[in-house]
């Protein structure tokens, strides 16, 4: 339970950090509904989640790629790819 916690509240900072402008998808308390977030997570495609989420998790960029199975490079590409996708989902895109 207190790693799903830690989890959470590392979502909700990163969230806030990185997409607080959003206005459609900010609620009430100037925060990221974090269902909706982790729904639009989910449905990225396995690699790019794998990517978000250890970036999200304060992994660096090399421990990333190493768990995705992928280079450097790949991660360093894909961070902006899945961020946008995310904004796009949580902004009412499909």
């Amino acid at each position: 339970m207190a790693r799903e916690s830690s989890i959470r509240e590392r979502l909700r900072l990163y969230l806030f950090l990185r997409f607080r402008s959003w206005h459609s998808a900010v609620g009430e308390n100037g925060m990221i509904c974090i269902l909706d977030t982790e729904r639009a997570i989910g449905r990225l495609n396995p690699r790019d989640r794998t990517i978000l989420i250890g970036r999200m998790s304060g992994l660096t960029i090399p421990q990333v790629a190493k768990i995705a199975g992928c280079s450097r490079a790949t991660v360093e590409r894909r961070i902006p790819w899945a961020e946008g996708a995310l904004s796009y989902m949580l902004s009412g895109g499909e």
